[in-house]
């Protein structure tokens, strides 16, 4: 099971994003000296800014006492001959500088630090700080008052590279020894450090994996200057070549951030983020997420209040140009919201290494970017620097009371200022400090109207008293009202009990609970919490948990708690704890609390100490919003494995519909009256179920159920429902036989009372696919020849499809051939001419296909999208790819999982039924023109959708027998013959249908039986002749042009039904066969009427004949 570990943090805090133009000055060259000047490190120490950079392996120096403004001359601190100085670092505190780098001696590197106590005007000699056996390199510093931290790279007796940190407390005059941090079989590297007071906080990669590729970001910690530290921690746990970093802590939070290769086929700049010194870190935040690589990130963060931080983040990256540009993305509210990207390098040549330091100056952050480039094309690589300003909004506060109509105060009331949330105090006021702007402003309480203001302007401090008015208990309708078919013409109907007006369930399990999560002895710790958003201001009503107790009366505890961060923030209760006993099943619990408008809240469950704790969870895909800590909520864990069977019931004040209703302020539940198109049916029930029989098929019904009080009835809860005509199956393999001249015996059997969908998707619609970017599209279902082994010979008879929105046209579609990018040919295509919207539709074709299984079959529909919306439904996976999901999109067939990496299907099934050795005789196989797609404008779109699925069977109630396609009888359904006089109708083409009330199958097979003159008929380039007729036994003849091989049978029947065989299944070939009557007859016949039967392999006709003496 994977979990993302995420840090519970205490205290509720929402802010709003308001993002200034960021103002840009222009570049100025640094180095300005030719030669390689790169490797470059800017620290920031009031408005005084400090760089050092490498100059051809010098140790070069300039620095700011105004934000960069102006810069003063250079300064070499270390000029050699070996040129061997590099990556040098620097940390400045109250006044002090000190610049550390590395340099090879005596065939090894060392570190070595020079310092400043003057603001960098002079500096001191060069001190060596390690004395490394086997070679020290790329440091890292720190520095806060007299104290100094350096970690460094070393290597170790097995020449792997370690992390050791070295500390002084005296301004760099002296230092502790190394302490060895890491102990790793493969190899530390890149290692970075962070100090506040006399903590020290050591990141750094380590290689995990099979290869140096595999390197994860570890952390240490040491609250007492590295006499002891914290166990190594993994903190990405990914393997995802996690290099280069940086790292700021501020107040009680530290931020780190990386490359990593994410997906391995590109870096990406990550975000880990700790609110508790690194005791446990957040889900990383992927800030780049873009095609190219993006690396070499560095990181500064400023106060808007403790615990409140501004995060400027800067790295190189190529995804916009051949070449690195460097890019800034920040955050002013704490890493709720970013900006979008900022380049701040010119668009000319690569920039490297960026920098990012920062000063709040009251009104605005100054900022300063330094990286290095090369010039003019060439190996010249110069350091630049270039300052930034970001105005800052204005913060403005608004207070006021809250009380009700009365004048009382209104304790814990809900203020909402688009989502920045504070309550109300016991003397009903509140106080919110929000940047100007305007606001959506809400103010909520159990038991009152909400007041609320969409556009509040807010650009000075405000004062903004509000009064609510109680809420009268109404006459609520019943809740969650379900609809389903329950057999042939019959409509069930369930609900909940009411719980408010216009109530609704939010939710994202599938309703099954495929298992029971978490078996074992609870410890009074565990938590599980599924967190729910909703559009508009509301209140919640019921709470709902799928559990399973594990002894008898046991109970659990329900809370709803605030949000932090996208987590469960247990310090903010905003209702709760409910103690419940658990139900088999569903257990609920009723509430009354306000929730403002796209104001996340989270569920949560708790089981007592000692007992058996159980909660369903379900195997759809999950949508990642279930929760669940072991510790009381220190850390919490998301799922992506299940979600939680845990919803919300809500609902409205219902201020217009309570008016349709009388209400009362002690209305007593009496039960619920059910209605069929507006009509009630039946008489008043307290049961929470009812079935409505007797409903017309193949039509539409509006069905409601409302709630009856003492005090009158409430508004209806209504749904529409289609109870969708019979699917019946053709009779079998029908049969004639004329056993006299004047009986014609029709024989055939059962229809085939089971047919089989064949589909990918799981039956269930909950998103769907289309919008205004493309106004033409196929959606496909697509069967390979081994899928279809199992069916060759049999025929696809209906297409069922799950259509979600309308104001379009469909066109069932069926292809035949082609293969993984190719749907073959058209075979078929059927207007759709009155679809039902949000529902099933099962279209039967207007010409069944006969299934090949020597090639593919696909089908689907077609969709001309006039409105622009989301008409082709799908299931939420897991995707079939390249069979349940095929889009021609544009030109081109692609499977959604693979282009989109959505994990769906097509809500496409099509009805195989085996129609047995005969079928119509209509073509089943022709090639249709292909029209084009219409050019597309941009890619699909999804949404969330969620309807059921029901087809059901009826059985069949009688057979109708059709000649030359008029009915001419019916026969029960237990009776499998029909007998007619064909002597006066001439006979003709016969079939039956299976039906059922109005309703009637497709046909059978047809019998074709032909009572007229032999004589020069002609039927399918056959031709027949009799003659002479009457005419004496020996001067008859028979002449039969074939052309091609047929089955042929002769037999004449006299008037008491003997029958006298005169050819027997002879194979005939091509051509002209005659043949004396006489001849054949090996007895004497006498004179009189006779039916002469002449049978081909698919034909039989009948001629009376007069014999005489």
């Amino acid at each position: 099971m994977k979990k993302i570990l995420l840090t519970f943090l205490f205290g509720f805090m929402a802010v709003i994003a308001v993002f200034s133009q960021i103002q840009l000055f222009e570049p100025i060259n640094l180095s300005n000296e030719y030669g390689p000047s790169r490797e470059q490190s800017l620290a920031a120490d009031g408005n005084s800014l400090y760089l050092a950079w490498n100059q051809w392996g010098d140790i070069m120096f300039r620095r700011s006492e105004n934000d960069g403004l102006n810069w003063g001359n250079k300064l070499t601190l270390y000029s050699g001959i070996d040129y061997g100085a590099n990556y040098p670092v620097v940390a400045a505190s109250q006044g002090k500088v000190f610049i550390a780098y590395y340099r090879n001696t005596s065939g090894n590197s060392q570190i070595f630090m020079v310092r400043s106590t003057n603001n960098g005007q002079t500096f001191g000699n060069e001190i060596q700080v390690t004395n490394a056996i086997r070679g020290a390199l790329v440091p890292q510093i720190a520095a806060s008052g007299d104290t100094v931290v350096i970690a460094y790279e070393d290597r170790d007796i097995g020449y792997k590279y370690q992390i050791f940190v070295t500390v002084s407390t005296n301004a760099g005059q002296t230092w502790s020894a190394p302490m060895q941090i890491t102990n790793t079989t493969a190899g530390a590297r890149w290692c970075n450090i962070a100090l506040k007071n006399q903590s020290l906080y050591v990141l750094w990669n380590d290689q995990t994996g099979s290869s140096y590729n595999h390197l994860d970001l570890f952390f240490r910690k040491s609250d007492n200057f590295g006499q002891s530290w914290s166990a190594p921690l993994n903190i990405s746990n990914n393997q995802a070549y996690n290099a280069r970093l940086k790292t700021k802590v501020i107040d009680n939070s530290l931020y780190v951030v990386v490359s990593a290769n994410q997906d391995g086929l590109q870096s990406d700049i990550m975000l880990y983020r700790s609110h508790n010194l690194g005791d446990s870190w957040e889900s990383p935040l992927n800030l780049s997420d873009n095609t190219g690589a993006s690396s070499r990130p560095d990181v500064w963060v400023e106060r808007n209040s403790p615990g409140n931080h501004r995060i400027y983040t800067v790295w190189s990256d190529d995804t916009y140009s051949a070449d690195d540009r460097a890019f800034l993305k920040y955050s002013i509210d704490h890493g709720f919201s970013w900006s979008d990207l900022i380049q701040f390098s010119q668009n000319t040549e690569d920039a490297a290494w960026p920098a990012v330091v920062a000063r709040n100056d009251g009104a605005k952050d100054n900022l300063y970017f330094a990286y290095y480039r090369p010039n003019d094309g060439t190996f010249n690589y110069e350091v630049w620097g270039r300052r930034a300003e970001n105005t800052l909004a204005s913060v403005v506060t608004l207070s006021g009371t809250v009380t009700d109509n009365n004048g009382q105060p209104i304790a814990g009331a809900t203020v909402s200022l688009s989502g920045y949330l504070t309550f109300t105090m016991e003397n009903g006021q509140y106080s919110a400090e929000v940047p100007a702007g305007n606001y959506h402003f809400s103010v909520l309480a159990a038991g009152f109207q909400s007041y609320v203001n969409p556009n509040l302007n807010l650009q000075q401090n405000t004062t903004l008293d509000i009064s609510l008015v109680p809420i009268v208990p109404g006459n609520y309708p019943p809740h969650l009202l379900n609809a389903q078919i329950n057999n042939a013409n019959s409509i069930h109907l369930s609900w909940d009990q009411p719980i408010g007006f216009n109530s609704k369930e939010l939710s994202y399990d599938d309703g099954e609970a495929n298992g029971l999560f978490w078996t074992g002895s609870a410890t009074g710790n565990e938590f599980m919490a599924v967190a729910f958003q909703h559009a508009e201001p509301m209140v919640l009503r019921q709470l709902k948990v799928f559990a399973s107790a594990g002894s008898p009366n046991e109970q659990m505890l329900l809370y709803v708690v605030a949000d932090q961060g996208g987590q469960p923030d247990g310090s903010v209760i905003l209702g709760g704890p409910y103690l419940v006993d658990i139900e088999s099943g569903w257990t609920k619990a009723s509430v009354d609390i306000p929730v403002p408008a796209n104001a996340r809240f989270y569920i949560a469950c708790q089981w007592n100490n000692g007992n058996t704790y159980k909660i369903g969870g379900d195997l759809n895909v999950p949508d990642g919003f279930s929760y669940s800590t072991n510790n009381g909520g220190v850390t919490w864990y998301i799922h992506d494995e299940m979600d939680f069977m845990i919803r919300a019931g809500i609902a409205d004040e219902g201020k217009s519909i309570r008016e349709l209703s009388s209400v009362s302020d002690n209305a007593s539940l009496i039960g619920y009256n059910t209605y069929l198109n507006g009509n009630q049916v039946g008489e008043t029930s307290p049961d929470l179920n009812a079935n409505i029989h007797d409903v017309a098929i193949g039509e539409t019904h509006t069905v409601g159920v409302s709630a009856v009080y003492d005090s009158g009835e409430s508004p209806q809860a209504n749904l529409e429902i289609t109870v969708p005509e019979p699917l019946l199956f053709p009779p079998l393999n029908l049969e004639g036989e004329l056993l006299a001249w004047n009986n014609l015996a029709l024989s055939w059997d059962a229809p085939a009372t089971e047919g089989e969908w064949i589909h990918w998707d799981d039956g269930e619609n909950s998103d769907a696919v289309g919008g205004a970017n493309i106004p033409m599209f196929d959606a496909a279902v697509r069967f390979t020849t081994d899928d279809l082994t199992a069916f060759h010979g049999q025929y696809l008879t209906k297409i069922a499809a799950f259509i979600a929105t309308g104001d379009c046209q469909i066109f069932l579609r069926v292809w035949q051939g082609g293969n993984q990018y190719f749907a073959g040919n058209l075979i078929r295509e059927q207007l759709i001419a009155y679809p039902l919207f949000n529902a099933w539709n099962t279209i039967e074709l207007e010409t069944p296909v006969q299934i090949d299984a020597s090639q593919e079959l696909w089908f689907g529909y077609r969709i001309i999208n006039t409105g622009g919306g989301f008409p082709a439904g799908t299931d939420n996976g897991p995707a079939i790819a390249f069979k349940g999901d095929m889009l021609l999109y544009g030109s081109s067939w692609i499977s959604m999982y693979s282009q989109f990496g959505w994990n769906i299907n097509w809500n496409i099934q099509g009805f195989v039924v085996d129609a047995g050795n005969k079928t119509t005789e209509i073509p089943l196989m022709s090639k249709l023109e292909e029209k084009p797609v219409s050019e597309n404008t941009g890619p699909p779109e999804r949404i969330k959708n969620n309807a059921g699925f029901a087809v059901f069977n009826r059985n069949y109630s009688h057979f109708n027998i059709y000649r030359n396609n008029e009915i001419i009888g019916n026969v029960p359904a237990d009776t499998f013959v029909f007998n007619e006089d064909p002597s006066e109708s001439g006979g003709g083409t016969y079939y039956v249908t299976s039906a059922w009330g109005d309703f009637e199958s497709a046909p059978s097979n047809t019998v074709i039986i032909i009572i007229d003159d032999l004589e020069n008929h002609s039927e399918e380039g056959h031709h027949f002749s009799l003659y002479p007729n009457p005419a004496k036994l020996e001067a008859l003849n028979i002449q039969l042009d074939l052309t091609s091989e047929q089955n042929i049978s002769v037999k004449l029947t006299d008037a008491s039904g003997r029958e006298f065989h005169l050819l027997e299944n002879k194979i005939m070939e091509t051509g002209t066969h005659r043949f004396s009557v006489s001849a054949l007859v090996n007895q004497q016949l006498k004179s009189g009427v006779y039916l002469l039967q002449v049978s081909t392999s698919e034909k039989l006709f009948t001629k009376r004949l007069i014999l005489i003496e």
